[in-house]
């Protein structure tokens, strides 16, 4: 290679590695992911290709179905980037969740009818910082303000699954698709045609699986599942496919899978670093806290690992990459992942009565009864609603504490990403 060759090269190299280090990402260690969406009013005919979500974790391998934590955050461009944080039962100290409990603290103030009531600490005291982690910065006459979870996560389920509607793809390919709440194809400006997903289902979906058809039919690689996305409450309809169960066949067994733990990994601190630093700042200036000394040291540690993993095996990318959200030609585009992909259309399946299974929320006759919002919640906040007590007040998964509601005349207590009361209605942020 002569001097001029060389060093064009290394100019190409090292545009990539500036590009590659705003981005918070250095390689392209990902898969071309492809995903089978849902997509409202169609049914999906699908097999799922994993071991259960509850085996002890030594037994799980990459392959299996995974819950993560995903927020959609309005970074300090103006854009939403999509952050994996580990669930909270899995690292609560995560540093995300300790930001976001800092800006988001609350104090229990009584009430003039003596009962316990929410108040945020700096709500009034830093509006602007409240505002950006709690609502994303929108402004509270924007439309769909009042659904806006802000920076607080929710868990979603990732899965490899076979599309049983494209026989044809599955025979050219014999690999699994990832299962996605939704997926759309749009041509960009290079005349590319780029498909914008929203991987993996909501718990709930996870859950009419396995209480509504597991429990009864056994293992899920015996039969194929029927799912189908609707517009109103349950969100979702789960059946089991047909009255004649067809257990994964041979060649079904041999197909590829997308590596679950590689390519949803937990958002590298450079990727937070880099998309959030400015506002860590403030809110250190504000509250007095070492935010952006901790994220400094944890990005030095973090690259010095990833310098550490290439020098021992060069010729494999090991280093953290993140997908960012991008502006699609739909209107929200709070919740998309950005894949490249051909264009496929799947077969709508014939449609096949069975057992429904809904959330558990709306299966309870006295539930509806005593709260009458509750149609209103959205999907992830009816999620989080795993019963009602026997002296009529729900039950939440996975929340050690719980608000009083805004109205002093309510006595309804809700998680803190609820925004409004399922039982008088009041907005709650």
């Amino acid at each position: 290679m002569d001097r001029k060759a060389m060093f064009e090269k290394a100019s190409k190299t090292r545009k990539e590695n500036i590009e590659s280090e705003k981005r918070g990402n250095y390689t392209s260690d990902y898969d071309q992911i492809d995903f089978v969406g849902l997509k409202k009013g169609e049914d999906k005919l699908l097999k799922i290709m994993s071991q259960p979500l509850d085996v002890p974790a030594c037994e799980r391998t990459p392959f299996d179905m995974k819950k993560i934590a995903v927020s959609f955050i309005t970074d300090e461009r103006g854009k939403k980037t999509r952050f994996i944080l580990p669930t909270k039962s899995e690292d609560k100290g995560f540093f995300l969740y300790r930001v976001i409990g800092k800006v988001l603290a609350c104090d229990w103030v009584e009430g003039t009818d003596g009962k316990k009531k929410r108040k945020y600490k700096y709500e009034e005291t830093y509006p602007q910082l409240f505002n950006r982690v709690a609502k994303n910065a929108k402004d509270p006459k924007e439309k769909g303000y009042s659904y806006e979870r802000g920076w607080y996560p929710s868990e979603t389920i990732i899965m490899n699954v076979i599309d049983k509607g494209t026989p044809e793809w599955n025979e050219a390919h014999k690999h699994t698709k990832i299962l996605a709440k939704s997926v759309n194809e749009v041509t960009n400006d290079k005349g590319e045609l780029v498909t914008y997903a929203n991987p993996g289902v909501p718990k709930s979906v996870y859950a009419m699986i396995w209480d509504g058809i597991v429990e009864y039919e056994g293992p899920w690689d015996e039969y194929d599942i029927q799912i189908k996305k609707i517009e109103n409450d349950p969100y979702y309809i789960v059946k089991l496919a047909s009255g004649v169960k067809e257990p994964l066949t041979d060649i079904e067994k041999t197909y590829e899978m997308f590596d679950i733990d590689k390519n949803y990994k937990v958002s590298s601190y450079t990727l937070i670093y880099n998309r959030l630093g400015k506002f860590i700042k403030e809110v250190d200036g504000a509250f007095g806290t070492k935010f952006f000394e901790e994220i400094e040291g944890l990005v030095a540690v973090e690259k010095a690992q990833w310098a550490k993993e290439k020098a021992e095996n060069p010729e494999t990318d090991t280093e953290s990459k993140d997908t960012e959200t991008k502006d699609t030609a739909e209107k929200d585009t709070t919740e998309k992942e950005t894949t490249k992909v051909n264009s496929r259309k799947p077969v709508v399946e014939e449609k096949v009565e069975d057992k429904v299974v809904t959330f558990v929320a709306l299966k309870n006759e006295k539930v509806i009864e005593l709260y009458p919002f509750i149609k209103e919640l959205s999907t992830e906040q009816l999620e989080m609603i795993t019963g009602i007590k026997e002296n009529g007040s729900l039950e939440y998964d996975g929340f050690d504490q719980i608000y009083s509601c805004m109205d002093e005349k309510c006595d309804c207590k809700t998680p803190n990403p609820f925004t409004i009361c399922p039982k008088c209605g009041k907005a709650l942020q």
